[in-house]
């Protein structure tokens, strides 16, 4: 029986001296200057929603859309609640089944429901979380530098295939496990194997999950200007698409955190500017309104939260006069960029006088390098990965940086092109004989003395500095035991390089095994350059910086760090004293402290009497041990 609303009374009979409607709107479309076309019906929307209530103009500022006062919660009629009722109508009217389309939707929609979703404060812990996404990155930088081909959606394709993505069945509402306040990401699929922000499509810039069968939004990444005065404080975001609204509008019902991670364009000095993705901590979404089928809303941050390094940075001036400014440049112009010093801890002072700035290495009279003119390459312009350039011979085939300079290479020795070379200046494997290209500070700390950190976002792979010092003998260190704390050892393997062998292994065994037949018969996998040239005859020997040196005999040790050591020779070829050049981990942020390992030996550093030196060590690092040596 049908419904009673649909019910209609006897047709009125029209009057015989009129035409009636049928009549005359045939007589219209059977004029010949009128073309008939099919004008296929728009189902009605099932709300009762009047002609009046239709006409009334949307909110003109979404600012003052939200009244205190008023405490019903603001409702967008979801897409699937919509498209509930129009499946639910068809079925009623014409005795329809679902297509397979729509129980394909049904079983994804249920698929997501019953995803697990968890709240970071659960974990015991979070420096161990913390360890598993450096590692995590490290892996995915050390697979991009390798394999320069794949593109950043490529390689992180290749972890989750892997099963190496953290929290990949676990979806967080509000903080992270192992992701802290102003953390920064290179890459937009940095965000998702670390599970920050899970979509891997740029176009999906808002993440969500259901809880109690409604979307929420659990992250936002909003695409913000540049760096400078990036408070953030408040973010808005706009959209048309009913879909994004609908997750922010029951974020807003129900009041849960927010992850914003806001896209910006980093103006380092001196080098070209660079797009990255900072963490800038929860938000709530706080008002929201509607102009013109455009949704605007206002996420406010929590309080309490840690601020952005940068952000304190922005406070002071980069240009103008910083806060405990001691010295504008410790290097006095020696470096193509200077090197300020900064105390805002206690009233230790250090000056230029303090020791020798130097920018070459200092050798003994009997130790002086021999020169090697017939190592010298004989390429024109910029050298290749070519069996005729002698110097990519030497590293394997391979020249050790790409083309954003970026180190690629693992092993003993990197070879860069030397004075005896014919390529030009400009050639790519002359990294880090070219200098200091980040803006570098020494600043004290809590508990460490003086310490470096950048005012530049360093990207993972980048060259440092070169630990500068007096090449003295092993024999020598011992009378100068009592000061000891700028002694770098050469004789260590200063890189560890299982990140980069488990990133290609990890290619490799996606190949075929035809490919690794032909790989055996050539000398094995070319891509790793392993180098261990002059390695055997290393040891023996050990830079001084106490009272020669540069800004690296400041940087601090850390059982965790995010430099490492790697040897070089282009101006002579004299494996046992190498030069010690120190590269970035990882993508280091703004004003976060330079630190590396110096593998010091506890209970083999002896003073002059042959006692036992004990010193502690204050990384935090969660592998530390408590002692430095």
């Amino acid at each position: 029986m049908a419904p009673s609303s649909s019910r209609r009374g006897p047709k009125p009979k029209p009057n015989a001296a009129e035409p009636s409607h049928q009549e005359s709107t045939k007589r219209v479309l059977s004029s010949k200057n009128v073309t008939t076309k099919k004008i296929a019906r728009t189902p009605l929307p099932l709300s009762r929603t009047t002609e009046r209530e239709k006409t009334k103009q949307p909110l003109k500022n979404f600012k003052n859309s939200h009244n205190e006062s008023n405490k019903k919660k603001t409702h967008i009629p979801p897409i699937s609640e919509y498209e509930e009722k129009r499946t639910k109508q068809r079925r009623f009217d014409y005795n329809a089944t679902p297509s397979s389309s729509n129980r394909n939707d049904e079983r994804k929609k249920k698929n997501e429901i019953t995803t697990v979703y968890e709240n970071a404060a659960s974990f015991p812990s979070n420096d161990v979380a913390r360890e598993k996404v450096r590692k995590l990155l490290k892996l995915f930088h050390g697979m991009r530098r390798l394999f320069s081909i794949l593109s950043p959606f490529e390689t992180a394709k290749t972890l989750k295939d892997r099963g190496k993505f953290l929290n990949d069945r676990k979806v967080f509402i509000g903080k992270v496990p192992g992701v802290e306040v102003g953390d920064v990401f290179q890459y937009w699929n940095e965000l998702n194997i670390i599970g920050l922000h899970r979509e891997m499509k740029y176009e999906k810039y808002i993440d969500h999950v259901i809880r109690d069968r409604k979307r929420i939004a659990t992250s936002v990444v909003y695409d913000g200007l540049d760096d400078d005065g990036l408070e953030h404080n408040e973010v808005y975001i706009s959209t048309e698409l009913r879909e994004n609204a609908e997750l922010l509008v029951n974020s807003f019902n129900v009041k849960n955190d927010i992850r914003v991670i806001i896209k910006c364009f980093l103006k380092n000095s001196g080098r070209c500017g660079m797009d990255v993705y900072c963490y800038y901590g929860l938000y709530k979404v706080k008002r929201c309104g509607r102009e013109r089928m455009v949704y605007t809303f206002c996420l406010v941050r929590n309080s309490g939260q840690e601020e952005v390094a940068w952000n304190v940075l922005m406070k002071y001036g980069i240009d103008g006069i910083r806060k405990g400014l001691i010295v504008e440049d410790i290097s006095r112009q020696r470096e193509a960029v200077p090197i300020c010093v900064i105390n805002t801890v206690d009233k230790e002072r250090l000056t230029v006088e303090s020791f020798v700035y130097k920018t070459k290495m200092i050798y003994p009279n009997w130790c002086k390098p021999i020169p090697v003119p017939h190592l010298g390459c004989d390429c024109e312009g910029k050298c290749g990965d070519s069996a005729k350039c002698l110097c990519a011979v030497r590293n394997g085939g391979k020249i050790p940086y790409n083309k954003n300079n970026v180190i690629v290479a693992s092993g003993g020795v990197i070879h860069e092109c030397g004075p005896y070379c014919k390529c030009s200046a400009d050639c790519p494997n002359r990294v880090s004989q070219k200098g200091i290209k980040f803006n570098l500070e020494i600043f004290r700390t809590e508990r460490k003395g003086w310490g470096v950190r950048s005012r530049d976002t360093i990207p993972a792979g980048s060259f440092i500095c070169e630990y500068i010092g007096e090449v003295i003998e092993d024999d020598e260190v011992d009378k100068r035991v009592d000061n000891d704390e700028y002694l770098f050892s050469i004789g260590d393997y200063h890189m560890d390089d299982s990140v980069l062998k488990e990133a290609s292994n990890m290619i490799n065994d996606d190949e075929d095994e035809d490919e690794d037949e032909d790989e055996d018969e050539d000398g094995g996998d070319e891509e790793v350059l392993v180098d261990e040239s002059g390695n055997e005859n290393n040891g023996g020997f050990t830079i001084d910086a106490a009272y020669y040196g540069n800004v690296a005999r400041f940087i601090n040790h850390s059982c965790s760090p995010n430099l490492f050591g790697q040897n070089v020779l282009y101006d002579h070829d004299d494996g046992r004293i190498p030069h010690i050049m120190l590269f970035s981990a990882e993508t280091i942020p703004k004003m976060t402290e330079l630190t590396y390992h110096y593998h010091y030996k506890i209970g083999l550093v002896l003073d002059g009497n042959g006692n036992v030196k004990t010193k502690n060590c204050y990384c935090g690092a969660f592998e530390c041990g408590g002692r430095l040596y």
